[in-house]
């Protein structure tokens, strides 16, 4: 029951990531919403992050939810 959940709720949180990393290059694409160097920095320093939180912390939270 457990692995059924972790795994949608993994499956659900990547998916929430996915469509925030679209929206965050999308704005920092179009340029609008960066008006100088700050700007930028902060654009791609949530992008590393949130991918970060995608590629790695998500498969870690789930084995260990599924270990314990």
């Amino acid at each position: 029951m457990s692995f059924n959940v972790s795994n949608r709720f993994e499956g659900e949180l990547k998916k929430r990531i996915d469509q925030e990393l679209i929206r965050l290059h999308e704005e920092l694409g179009m340029g609008g919403a960066v008006k100088d160097y700050g700007d930028y920095k902060k654009y791609v320093g949530q992008i590393a992050a949130m991918t970060k939180v995608r590629d790695v912390f998500c498969d870690e939270i789930n084995k260990a939810i599924n270990e314990g």
